[in-house]
């Protein structure tokens, strides 16, 4: 019974969260006293994703349960009314006036940095007695990301070809922050097929504009991106929103793909 007890009152408290970028961000945020988890495991589409009673039963047990928001989980409300208390980062960030043209906010570094800022308010609101720490790994985390978006701005300045087009609208406000030129996105929505319409329309505009590079998702079907790459005597280049290692080391690792990707050469 006292080794029970003792398990009870030393076992880490559990954050959850829906998606591996969020899960990231926590962790480095919360150090090492903390468990923190995430539903999808990264090669899950949060569009369409089905959680299971397990999920369910993770949420219900957590202190904090973390979502974007935004309809970018659409079976959110159900992990909600399960949740002790339930944190919608990218509402929040939305009714204090920030920009938000799409749900994958975290893809956006000045964005991550204010959704860290929302995930410590909250932390600290359960767990006062570590908001010092909490705090000062905001600012670590911070200064990282502000490193990272001056290393990005100072490759993106002399690359003679920003240009690229993405299947899907993940990446609008990454390119807008960081340098690149958006020219197009395929679909709206990630789960949505492009009709054959839209598709030569895609390809007459990459044409137009001189247009190489596609993005296509980890995890996500490329069959489509692969065909727009052929037409335009272009390539795709693979880039992973959902990533589960620490924010800015994956965060440059998309980047760096990009700039490769930009400055190929057929």
């Amino acid at each position: 019974m006292k080794f029970i007890l003792v398990l009870l009152f030393t076992a880490k408290p559990l954050l959850m969260t829906s998606i591996q970028p969020l899960a990231s961000i926590t962790k480095e945020l919360v150090g090492e006293k903390y468990r923190v988890e995430s539903l999808l495991n990264g090669q899950q589409n949060p569009h369409t994703y089905e959680p299971s009673p397990g999920d369910i039963g993770k949420v219900e047990r957590a202190a904090l349960y973390f979502e974007v928001g935004l309809n970018l989980e659409s079976w959110g409300d159900r992990m909600c009314k399960a949740a002790r208390k339930c944190i919608k980062v990218g509402e929040i960030l939305k009714e204090r006036g920030v920009p938000i043209k799409n749900p994958h906010i975290w893809l956006d570094p000045v964005k991550a940095k204010k959704i860290a800022g929302v995930i410590v308010e909250e932390l600290v609101s359960v767990f006062p007695q570590d908001s010092t720490d909490f705090y000062s790994n905001l600012s670590k985390f911070e200064a990282r990301v502000d490193s990272l978006i001056s290393w990005t701005r100072s490759k993106t300045e002399i690359l003679t070809d920003k240009k690229f087009i993405s299947y899907h609208p993940a990446w609008e406000d990454f390119a807008h922050t960081l340098g690149f030129d958006l020219v197009d996105v395929v679909v709206e929505h990630g789960s949505k097929e492009v009709s054959t319409k839209r598709l030569a329309e895609v390809i007459k505009g990459a044409k137009n504009k001189g247009v190489r590079v596609i993005v296509v998702e980890k995890g996500f079907p490329s069959r489509v991106p692969h065909i727009i790459a052929s037409e335009i005597n272009g390539r795709t280049v693979e880039l992973d929103p959902l990533f589960s290692g620490y924010y800015v080391d994956e965060m440059k690792k998309n980047i760096e793909n990009l700039i490769k990707g930009l400055r190929w050469q057929k």
